[in-house]
């Protein structure tokens, strides 16, 4: 009887050391595993905005020193202005007989230090003069809204304007830094300007309009989240000889300084591609 209650208790301490091995050859294994599976993939991919395919070597110069773009398929970029009361009482005929073939007329602005809104002066004289001249015409409103209700409201004021136009070109909103510690919009942050960008857009196209955003090279680059404004056509201002914006864009204002026959002052002259 002692002998063999002697034995029972060797092999049970030699089980032992199996049990161990078999543990942790399992704990082994599983950690093996779980190092080769994939990363959980992310809930959705983020879209950037994709980059023009403008050619800038067949960018020209017309006799009158304007610019002109020839794409490859043979299309032809269209030559306009942008023109506000700035540019006083315009002869609208001359205008189009010299070579302009479309038009933006700012409707109104928001004061940068004031908030107030307030209509161009010769925003009617000059949406009718156009039209009147056979110029496709849209129109921009000079934005410095703080609020997305803000620039609801201005989206509304220009619906509001132009309630009685057909209008052949977008409705643009005119989003700019103003350099001045005054500025009602000198903190905005960037999340802040593209929701209002949003708000404004949004609230033009519910009305069935198009839209389009304007801004400079600079400030759509670093002031704006552009992977939220991939719906809306860019209009970018950037006096180069050609931009260096990299993203998708429909139009180019390239100077401030542009003569046209039948405006006195200098205008801002576009490609429109």
């Amino acid at each position: 009887m002692a002998k063999r209650k002697v034995r029972k208790r060797k092999s049970k301490w030699l089980i032992y050391p199996l049990l161990l091995v078999f543990v942790g050859v399992v704990w082994i294994n599983t950690r093996q595993s779980f190092a080769k599976k994939e990363p959980a993939a992310p809930p959705f991919e983020t879209v950037g905005p994709a980059e023009h395919t403008y050619e800038w070597d067949k960018l020209t110069l017309d006799e009158k020193g304007r610019r002109q773009y020839t794409a490859a398929d043979g299309s032809v970029a269209k030559v306009g202005i942008d023109v506000s009361s700035h540019q006083g009482d315009i002869d609208w005929p001359a205008v189009a007989a010299d070579g302009i073939s479309s038009v933006f007329v700012r409707v109104g602005s928001r004061g940068y230090e004031s908030g107030e809104i307030y209509q161009d002066d010769r925003f009617h004289q000059n949406v009718q003069g156009a039209q009147a001249a056979g110029l496709p015409c849209g129109v921009y409103f000079y934005s410095q809204a703080v609020t997305a209700e803000e620039a609801q409201q201005e989206a509304d004021f220009v619906l509001e304007a132009v309630r009685e136009y057909s209008l052949e070109l977008p409705i643009v909103m005119d989003y700019e830094e103003v350099l001045k510690p005054t500025a009602r919009t000198a903190n905005l942050t960037t999340q802040a300007r593209t929701d209002n960008a949003i708000a404004f857009c949004e609230r033009i196209r519910a009305a069935g309009h198009p839209v389009m955003l304007y801004s400079t090279r600079s400030m759509l680059r670093n002031h704006f989240e552009l992977t939220r404004l991939l719906d809306y056509p860019l209009w970018v201002a950037e006096y180069n000889e050609t931009t260096q914006f990299p993203y998708e864009f429909v139009a180019w204002q390239y100077t401030d300084r542009g003569r046209v026959a039948g405006i006195g002052p200098d205008v801002d002259l576009n490609l429109i591609f």
